[in-house]
């Protein structure tokens, strides 16, 4: 709780999560295809392929995570994210725990951090550099891709939907202190 004197936030108040941009891709592959004998057949095959960008939030306190879809890794983008994160949980400090990857450490992300300014409740740690075996969200992206693997769905839609319900839906057991 908090201190007698006023001094200082309660845990309550303090949200810790780890994080990490994804990607998840969907290319159209035909496999069978039944026709009658004697016809001449033309298939025609979607090759596009097609991907979505994530960034997801692991929270340290239950195993849920937050996923938002973005257009691209850019601080731009991790800055909007980021906002959504606070709106979402308001009266919060959030700590966020991530890798070096640019856009995480850039200075236009920097200038929006510190008292009076947008990202002001968001508190920044990277871990050391090349270590993604120490981010827990890893392992949550893992999962989610083996979730939609080995099954061929007609629209990239439908792939998207499937990630996104998969990694909503459950609590990871994967955190920072383990």
């Amino acid at each position: 709780g908090k201190r007698a004197d006023g001094e200082g936030k309660g845990c309550e108040d303090v949200m810790v999560v780890s994080a990490d941009e994804v990607g998840i891709e969907h290319e159209a592959v035909l496999r069978r295809a039944w026709y009658a004998k004697n016809t001449k057949v033309k298939l025609r095959v979607d090759r596009e392929r097609k991907s979505q960008k994530y960034i997801g939030f692991l929270h340290e306190s239950d195993g849920s995570v937050d996923l938002m879809r973005l257009e691209r890794g850019n601080t731009e983008n991790i800055v909007k994210a980021l906002i959504e994160l606070t709106l979402k949980y308001p009266g919060k400090e959030i700590v966020v725990v991530w890798d070096n990857a640019g856009w995480h450490k850039s200075k236009k992300l920097r200038e929006h951090l510190g008292k009076g300014n947008i990202l002001e409740r968001i508190h920044l740690i990277n871990l050391p550099p090349y270590s993604p075996n120490k981010n827990p969200i890893e392992r949550v992206w893992g999962e989610g891709k083996k979730s939609i693997s080995n099954r061929q769905r007609a629209h990239f839609e439908d792939t998207r939907n499937a990630f996104e319900t998969f990694i909503r839906s459950n609590k990871f057991p994967y955190r920072l202190t383990k």
